[in-house]
């Protein structure tokens, strides 16, 4: 694991990897999107801006919204739904991907292994970790203002969901970074 406290620090260390397969994960409003914008070189997935893409009649946006209005976890398979056709495009391309809000928990992770597997794409080869302060997050989440059908529960399921997945990635043999936004 590298920790991190500059965007420049991150982009040092991807130039030197060789990962075209990466997760950008965290908590919300950690700063993932704006970090992504940041990085030059990598197809950005987001699974929330996928799914808030979607037409709102369409029978996954229905399922994925009704999931969220209840502060519910999506199941592993409905979020793979969502990105698997742009990553499997963007990696046969030889393409490198940051995917953001996907997996998000450690049976996600096990889904989206088995399926990069079974299409025989590139593995899951890092990990970007964005994180900051659980008051800071929480003042910024207040600050953003709701998208479609979020809540507080929602936002703490989330946060439940990141610090499980943190654990897990802590003991997986792929590389990690570590950024962290709290004094941003």
């Amino acid at each position: 694991m590298i920790r991190v406290s500059e965007i420049s620090a991150i982009k040092n260390e991807l130039d030197a990897s060789s990962a075209q397969n990466i997760v950008l994960y965290g908590p919300q409003c950690a700063g993932k999107t704006t970090l992504a914008h940041e990085l030059s070189g990598f197809e950005y997935i987001s699974l929330g801006q996928i799914v808030r893409s979607y037409d709102d009649n369409s029978l996954l946006k229905q399922q994925a919204n009704c999931l969220i209005h209840q502060a519910k976890p999506l199941p592993p398979e409905l979020g793979l739904q969502f990105i698997a056709s742009d990553v499997k495009e963007k990696l046969s391309d030889g393409k490198k991907i940051l995917i953001d809000g996907y997996p998000r928990k450690v049976d996600e992770y096990a889904m989206m292994s088995g399926w990069l597997e079974s299409e025989r794409l590139p593995a899951i080869d890092m990990f970007l970790e964005v994180t900051a302060k659980r008051g800071i997050l929480i003042a910024r989440y207040a600050e953003r203002g709701k998208r479609d059908m979020e809540n507080r529960d929602f936002f703490d399921l989330r946060y439940r969901q990141y610090m499980e997945l943190r654990e897990y990635v802590g003991n997986l043999a792929v590389r990690r970074i570590v950024y962290d936004t709290s004094n941003e």
